[in-house]
């Protein structure tokens, strides 16, 4: 191989060839990931906007960015399951909340099942995750958060027996998932 600029010959060893196929490889991969980069991985800490595709329950949902659907499990709460009480509840008041809307997403981490966990901010700037908690859909997931705000929201919406707290024993998801799987 001639040097361009030293017209002088210099040898390039397999080895040196395959370093540099996987290097121009590696570039290619990155430019071609990059708009979808932070749909994968540990927490990005991003935000970005979307448009809510679909409401799989009352803490899950699909949001469309770049032609992809981002699979994202609300941060800080958990939401009775479909078939439990105040599951279809929860799930039609995320529904109808969130779905066709565009919404921006904080990014947060992913869990053990490669969902992203996020906070859902809605077009009027509310969080839906905060909203659920506030009607009584949902629990504030103390396990897995430390957030304040929905611990307060919480407290209020259970001393106004709202949705779920006007049950006298609600049972909260991850007991009623350990019991029923």
């Amino acid at each position: 191989m001639t040097d361009k600029f030293n017209k002088k010959k210099t040898v390039v060893t397999p080895f040196q060839r395959v370093m540099r196929w996987i290097g121009w490889c590696g570039i290619g991969l990155m430019l071609w990931i990059g708009p979808f980069s932070t749909t994968w991985g540990e927490g990005s800490g991003l935000v970005w906007s979307g448009r809510v595709v679909r409401v799989v329950d009352g803490d899950t949902l699909r949001v469309e960015r770049n032609g992809r659907e981002v699979k994202i499990r609300l941060e800080g709460i958990d939401a009775p399951e479909r078939d439990q009480p105040w599951g279809s509840e929860a799930t039609a008041f995320a529904r109808q909340q969130a779905l066709g809307k565009r919404v921006t997403v904080r990014d947060k981490e992913r869990d053990q099942y490669g969902r992203m966990v996020a906070t859902i901010i809605l077009p009027d700037g509310s969080s839906l995750n905060e909203r659920l908690v506030r009607q009584g859909l949902a629990w504030w997931y103390r396990a897995y958060s430390t957030d304040r705000t929905l611990q307060a929201v919480q407290a209020m919406a259970r001393r106004e027996r709202l949705g779920l707290w006007s049950d006298s024993h609600p049972e909260p998801p991850w007991i009623w998932r350990r019991r029923h799987r």
